[in-house]
């Protein structure tokens, strides 16, 4: 039995973003027991509404035998799945976390969405094994310093570059031209942008496209020299400064920009978008699809070995659009660790790496 705590009142829908979510997030997971249950697998599925109040889902909590299930999923903020975590510990009941991460150790909790340190270095790695020679660059802001100077400990012979400054210290988020040129040498260059500011984001993707391919320089003499570029644009954090209005698609797309993913969207099957739209009356986005990958992944494992507890972590699951592949944790708890590597190319979104 699958306990989900959500909170989704209709009356709320247009004043809480928590509502949206989890309706989406909850049709996601009645596609999924529909699709198990054509596969033979029953399911008693029970929903708690906890109206996103850590006071009402301690309410349910101690109203609720836990034992009887076997695995919770949910809740979707963070103060409200530590609770449950630490409730359910004492019956061993698994509570895993659709959406958000914690610091929280708990023995019983499974982290589906895998960290930032693990997607970063899966993008340093897949860096280190291109055999092809290139020079590379790491742009990045202040509050990036840490990721820049880790990017910078794993690839020593990278050069460094930060936004503009104005005379008090401020920093401003942008670059000069006078500032790239010297640094951004010909041939192929992997560069590596680290910001959360959508201006910095535009400012440097759309110098970097003017610079790709073949540039021609003059010197003072007013001699023309051409020089052969070619510019690899790559995030360890692909954030939502990376799809701002300022920013273009083209731009990127030029430049092959590549990324750490949790998801890929592939092309979802004509069956399973139609009956979304037959019993739900719109298109599935990435929350209902994401609780649909959720949940079968949980239903099947349940269905194999009778408990998430399985010591076999050795096996990577994918469906939709997410993929996982648990690890137990030095202190405690499960996290997933499996992602993707993704690049736009032809103002396509495609997948490079699983």
């Amino acid at each position: 039995m699958i306990l989900i705590l959500l909170n989704f009142l209709k009356e709320q829908l247009k004043r809480d973003g928590y509502i949206n979510i989890s309706t989406d997030f909850y049709a996601g997971v009645v596609m999924a027991i529909d699709s198990a249950k054509r596969l033979g697998i029953s399911t008693k599925l029970n929903v708690f509404d906890t109206n996103a109040s850590p006071l009402d889902l301690k309410t349910h909590l101690l109203q609720t035998d836990l034992s009887n299930f076997d695995a919770i999923l949910g809740p979707i903020t963070p103060q409200n799945l530590e609770l449950t975590a630490k409730y359910a510990k004492k019956d061993n009941v698994p509570v895993v976390s659709p959406f958000v991460k914690t610091k929280a150790v708990h023995s019983n909790l499974f982290q589906t969405l895998p960290d930032e340190n693990w997607m970063r270095t899966k993008m340093i790695n897949y860096v280190k094994s291109d055999t092809i020679p290139h020079n590379t660059l790491i742009i990045y802001d202040a509050k990036n310093i840490a990721t820049a100077k880790y990017l910078k400990a794993s690839l020593p012979d990278a050069a460094l570059l930060t936004s503009e400054k104005n005379e008090d210290g401020s920093e401003q988020f942008y670059l000069m031209l006078d500032a790239v040129q010297p640094v951004l040498l010909p041939g192929r260059t992997i560069v590596f942008l680290e910001s959360n500011n959508e201006g910095f984001v535009s400012n440097v993707t759309s110098m970097l496209n003017a610079m790709n391919g073949i540039t021609i320089l003059l010197d003072e003499e007013e001699n023309e020299t051409e020089i052969d570029r070619e510019i690899i644009l790559m995030t360890t954090s692909k954030n939502r400064a990376f799809d701002g209005v300022n920013v273009s698609n083209y731009d990127l797309s030029n430049l092959n920009f590549q990324y750490p993913s949790v998801n890929f969207n592939s092309q979802i099957s004509e069956d399973f978008e139609q009956k979304y739209i037959t019993q739900f009356g719109t298109f599935p986005n990435k929350y209902a699809i994401r609780g649909f990958d959720l949940t079968m992944d949980i239903l099947l494992r349940l269905s194999k070995y009778g408990t998430l507890y399985t010591q076999n972590f050795n096996f990577q699951t994918a469906y939709l659009e997410n993929k996982f592949q648990y690890f137990s944790q030095p202190y405690g708890g499960y996290k997933n660790e499996a992602g993707y590597i993704l690049k736009y190319e032809d103002l396509h979104i495609i997948k490079i790496q699983d």
